[in-house]
């Protein structure tokens, strides 16, 4: 969640009844103050089956299902131990036709194979940067002791984002700003895998970890946009 304060607002927050905290904080000054991401909108993005459950129907998901039994009919499952995970947290590869499925809040049919992710991020129903996920290098893997998974693809499992330079089809990017319309979200990065020339959304992030000078710049031109239009 952010606050956006305008120069204007700083302004005012000179004058008796208000605190100054730091140069971008202002105590007790509400009534014109931006709040971006509200809480029940992060309540439903960080929560994976939430995110699901609003977007079926709506914008293009893999299968999904809390049913152990109907996950059971497909090949390999995606299985959550938990629905608040991030970095790949809780998650697990399972051929039904080898092992059974244990007991879990979220079950999704994995996608696996030749497959492309990308990350989107929008502020405000505008796409401002695009990462695709790469394989990150032999040497860096050694390096941080990580083992190398072409399944679930998290940093610590040998993945990292690195900035799209070329176009991104409409329609990706139609679906990733309507993602974020329906939870709710100002801004945000949408995860969206490529395969066979089919598009899914796999996650809404809420806080995007962004460490790139290009992402940061970007977001951070975004926000002083909205604040000064405020």
């Amino acid at each position: 969640m952010i606050l956006l304060i305008s120069d204007k607002q700083k302004a005012l927050a000179t004058k008796p009844g208000f605190k100054r905290v730091n140069t971008n904080l202002i105590v007790n000054y509400s009534r014109k103050t931006l709040m971006l991401n509200r809480p029940e909108a992060i309540a439903i993005a960080r929560d994976k089956l939430k995110t699901f459950e609003a977007l079926a129907g709506k914008v293009t998901i893999p299968k999904y299902t809390i049913s152990k039994e109907v996950a059971s009919q497909w090949d390999k499952v995606f299985v959550r131990s938990t629905v608040t995970g991030s970095q790949g947290s809780g998650i697990s590869v399972i051929n039904t036709n080898e092992s059974e499925l244990p007991d879990a809040p979220l079950y999704v049919k994995a996608i696996l194979g030749s497959r492309i992710e990308y990350r989107l991020h929008v502020v405000r129903s505008s796409l401002i940067f695009v990462q695709q996920k790469r394989k990150m290098s032999e040497e860096k893997m050694t390096g941080l002791g990580f083992t190398f998974d072409s399944r679930v693809r998290s940093y610590h499992n040998g993945w990292v984002f690195t900035a799209v330079t070329g176009s991104i089809l409409e329609f990706m990017i139609c679906q990733a700003i309507e993602a974020l319309e329906i939870v709710g979200l100002d801004f945000g990065a949408v995860d969206i895998i490529s395969k066979d020339g089919r598009f899914y959304i796999l996650e809404i992030n809420s806080n995007p970890a962004i460490t790139s000078t290009t992402g940061k710049e970007r977001y951070e031109q975004a926000f002083r946009n909205i604040a000064a239009n405020t």
